[in-house]
């Protein structure tokens, strides 16, 4: 009976990891800047940071298409949505994918021409678990970060149109 016991508490300790990484991160809360690596391979940190508001998509490659429709009206609607205050990212989730990374390194490369987008990838979930992302696995993820550090949106997978809505409220606010 006592071994059962043991049993049980031991089976559900080894849960709570899986449970809290299933989690989606507290909106507002604050994120620290990281140390993750350019699509050249070099370490960095975020460069704007601390200086200027981020939207930041955060993508699984094998999800790329999860949006698709939305990155359109985007990229199409950039001179509309750009700002000095607001400095895009596109940061590749290469721990998740199945795909190898240089490919995918120069197809982000093509995806992201003609937009002022900094490139970024995640190696090893070092920007998701500091930020507390939580299964970010064959996802589209869109945040913005303000210049305070304060994460203020996050939607993971596909967008609903009033996902789409709130995006968009919050980016021209913060212009």
């Amino acid at each position: 009976m006592k071994d059962m016991k043991t049993l049980k508490i031991l089976l559900a300790a080894l849960c709570i990891p899986f449970a809290a990484a299933a989690e989606e991160p507290q909106v507002p809360s604050h994120v620290p800047n990281v140390e993750i690596i350019t699509l050249a391979n070099k370490a960095s940190v975020l460069p704007d940071y601390g200086k200027k508001h981020m939207m930041i998509f955060y993508v699984d490659p094998d999800a790329r298409g999860q949006n698709k429709e939305f990155q359109k009206e985007l990229k199409k609607n950039q001179d509309k949505t750009a700002s000095e205050n607001i400095a895009g990212y596109a940061i590749l989730n290469l721990a998740d994918t199945k795909l190898p990374g240089g490919m995918v390194r120069n197809f982000a490369k093509l995806a992201t021409s003609g937009t002022e987008s900094i490139n970024m990838a995640d190696n090893d979930h070092t920007l998701r678990d500091a930020w507390k992302l939580g299964d970010v696995d064959d996802k589209f993820v869109l945040m913005f970060v303000t210049k305070d550090g304060e994460m203020i949106y996050y939607r993971a997978g596909e967008f609903s149109q009033k996902d789409i809505d709130e995006f968009y409220e919050i980016l021209y606010k913060h212009k």
